[in-house]
């Protein structure tokens, strides 16, 4: 019986797992979700999905075959992307996977399909006939590379893995609420030879990096409004489960619904096709002899044509691809290069629905960039390890104990047990140390000080005791005649033991006194500049701010979460931190996430800096991000980030200063950080949440006074107090 079950599942259902933990009997879980951005960044699922669906016209609907349709569709897809493993000499053969509904003949009518429309081998199908899953079948066939398609009832639609499957076809109706985790599931892992021939950082290419599904969707054929309301359906299903997803219109007639990028803008029905400068469009004879050529395609197909296999494998026109068009400016005038320029740059980051917020320059007192704190280098600490023994107070009676302890002299109680006549008796005798143990142990806590402890500084920090407890070792054996007494490397020997005791025994205080050394020896340099521009989407749109130094406020907890619901992942790709060299001069980006976020209180709190007449400025402090604010903790070998710079004026006329704000929930930790006040911003200022209200944190991590929305000059007060010497 096993202790722990791990259990990973890119569709969680937590009344499922609940009932199988009941049955079990396994008492409880906790979970671990991973975003899909870290899952594609792993390289575990691929970054595009296209679902293509068929939005018919009125004269096409009463004819069209979609189911038919969409297994040649789906085949040529495949076989194209078996044509581009085999020219790039990736040992990888494409799974074409085809769901049906359930029915006596569904599996059999489509592997007919599939050999008489699209020319399949009957060696290369796999079947998958029973209503009932077998996962271990559909992952025997999966697995299989002389097979190259994979047929099974929807009822089987889950619980079985094929890597190798890029493609799937399905002839069942839209109607399933969770349709669009099955299918994204069975045909978005990346194989194992498509990570081996293109290792980080080398991109994936897109057309190996999509995940493409072609739906039948038998509720078109009910009528054009239907079909619409479908596509629809599948729109909003696939967003869910993925991010944002543009809606492309193609020459076959097809709608494709995908997060890859591509340069056209959809295009509507009553508009011309997109003009080709590919051959001129060839005719082939249908069964009702009439031509109607294909622009741009080089070839002429009806729904229902069967082609030979030749032309099925170099039928690329099939493929639902659109004619790609240049990316046109404001102006109209076609670009495809990066941008250039700053205006270039604002004009791209609007195409990808990113607005810009400027950094506003005319804030009085604002830096460039902004303080910061740096932890001593390590050849600094040899100077922090000596300093740290030298200053490390030994009282009378601890130095007597170390010495007794080097000198096997410490007493401890002998109890002695007559069992005849059970009586007992106690004796002090002295022990003999183990010097061993003693030494071990005393290593242990000055490694256990600082992260950047170093062996020589250990070594530094011994010899330094060992030095200050010489003396008492020598008086202590003064009183014995010459030939007793030990020789000068066994007396430098009971020092250094003297010293380890000391180590054991004072383990706190060297903690507190080496962490108060380190924030001693720690160093003022500024930050990174801070961002010219912040990042965010265009349609989520974040209120107006006086005096924050973007004039917005950061975005909250719900405007982060839509960010993957309205952006493509290409989108998201522009949405990020970075530095921009362009001719008319450098530009930093920054994006507001989850590091600038604003909960409720902070909210009101930043609306309450807003209106006070004291504050010059204020900035929402980012966690880890180079032009942030850090300082050095005095209790942990991490950096402390503060969430508010404020900068404020003390008194009336006073002149503006960077002061620090942190809210937090766990009240010790604020204590613990509150212990080290930083010499260029001063104590900071630490509130906490009480209900729907923020309240000051005291040192001794009783709850201080109320933060007044309405009147924060009691906060001013609090910071007049602990202001820093210039």
């Amino acid at each position: 019986h096993a202790d722990y079950l791990i259990m990973a599942t890119a569709t969680p259902k937590d009344e499922r797992l609940l009932e199988f933990l009941k049955e079990t009997g396994m008492s409880a879980f906790e979970n671990f979700a991973a975003s899909r951005d870290d899952v594609v960044e792993a390289r575990l699922n691929k970054r595009y999905i296209e679902a293509i669906v068929y939005d018919l016209r009125q004269s096409v609907q009463t004819i069209a075959d979609l189911k038919r349709t969409v297994l040649r569709q789906a085949w040529l897809r495949s076989q194209l992307l078996k044509r581009d493993l085999q020219k790039r000499e990736i040992p990888l053969t494409p799974l074409l996977l085809v769901q049906v509904a359930n029915g006596d003949k569904t599996v059999e009518e489509a592997e007919q399909d599939l050999i008489s429309l699209c020319k399949v081998h009957p060696a290369a199908i796999g079947k998958h006939s029973s209503d009932a899953p077998d996962p271990v079948l559909m992952a025997a066939i999966a697995n299989d590379t002389s097979k190259e398609v994979l047929i099974f009832k929807q009822s089987a639609g889950t619980g079985f893995d094929a890597p190798r499957a890029f493609v799937l076809a399905s002839t069942k109706p839209v109607n399933d609420v969770d349709f669009a985790m099955q299918f994204i599931g069975r045909v978005m892992r990346v194989p194992r030879p498509i990570r081996k021939a293109f290792p980080k950082p080398t991109l994936i290419p897109p057309e190996l990096d999509t995940a493409y599904i072609y739906l039948a969707n038998a509720e078109a054929q009910r009528g054009f409004e239907t079909a619409v309301q479908s596509s629809s359906k599948v729109h909003s299903q696939l967003e869910g489960q993925t991010e944002k997803l543009i809606v492309r219109q193609t020459v076959s007639g097809a709608t494709v619904y995908t997060n890859r990028m591509t340069a056209q803008t959809p295009i509507a029905y009553d508009l011309p096709l997109p003009e080709s400068n590919t051959e001129p469009a060839e005719t082939i004879e249908t069964p009702d002899e009439t031509q109607k050529p294909i622009p741009g395609s080089g070839r002429q197909t009806s729904w229902l044509t069967d082609l030979p296999e030749s032309d099925l494998l170099d039928a690329n026109y099939a493929l639902d691809e659109v004619l790609p068009l240049p990316i046109k400016d404001k102006a109209g005038h076609h670009t495809a290069k990066l941008p250039d320029t700053v205006t270039e740059l604002q004009e791209w980051l609007e195409n990808k629905n990113i607005r810009a917020y400027p950094l506003n320059t005319n804030l009085p007192y604002l830096p460039q960039a902004l303080k910061r704190e740096r932890r001593p280098e390590l050849e600094t600490m040899s100077k922090v390890s000596k300093s740290m023994a030298e200053r490390l107070p030994i009282s009378d009676e601890m130095t007597k104990t170390a010495v007794k302890a080097a000198l096997n002299r410490l007493k401890e109680k002998e109890v002695h047990t007559e069992l005849t006549q059970n009586k007992r008796h106690e004796d002090n005798v002295q022990i003999i140390t183990d010097r061993n143990a003693l030494e071990r142990e005393a290593r242990k806590v000055l490694h256990d000080l600082s992260a950047q402890i170093e062996e020589a500084d250990v070594a530094t920090i011994i010899k330094v005791l060992e030095s200050r407890l010489q003396e008492a070792i020598n008086e202590a054996v003064d009183y014995l005649d010459e030939e007793q007494k030990p020789s000068e490397i066994e007396l430098k020997r009971y020092a250094r033991d003297a010293a380890y005791w000391v180590i054991r025994r004072q383990q706190e205080n060297l903690a507190e006194l080496m962490q108060s050394l380190i924030a001693e020896f720690t160093t003022a340099e500024d930050a990174e500049p801070l961002p010219n521009w912040m990042l965010f989407p265009q349609k989520l749109s974040l209120a107006a701010s006086r005096k924050n130094i973007y004039g917005f406020m950061p975005p909250s907890d719900d405007d982060l979460a839509k960010i993957d619901q309205i952006m493509t992942i290409d989108e998201r790709a522009w949405f990020a931190d970075r530095s921009m060299h362009l001719t008319d001069g450098k530009l930093q980006l920054g994006k507001y996430d989850g590091t600038t976020k604003l909960n409720g209180e902070e909210q009101a709190f930043a609306k309450a800096l807003d209106q006070a007449d004291f504050v010059a400025w204020w900035h929402r402090n980012p966690d880890r991000k180079p032009y942030a604010v850090r300082l050095v903790r005095g209790d942990h070998q991490n950096y402390f980030h503060p969430d508010f710079v404020v900068c404020l004026s003390h008194y009336q006329d006073d002149e503006p200063t960077p002061r620090l704000i942190e809210t937090k929930e766990n009240i010790k930790d604020a204590i613990r950080k509150a212990r080290r006040i930083p010499r260029i911003y001063g104590e900071v200022l630490f509130l906490t949440k009480d209900q729907n209200q923020l309240r000051v944190i005291n040192k001794d991590g009783g709850l201080g006074m109320v933060v007044n929305w309405d009147d924060l000059n009691p906060i001013r007060d609090w910071f007049l107090k602990s202001k820093p010497v210039s």
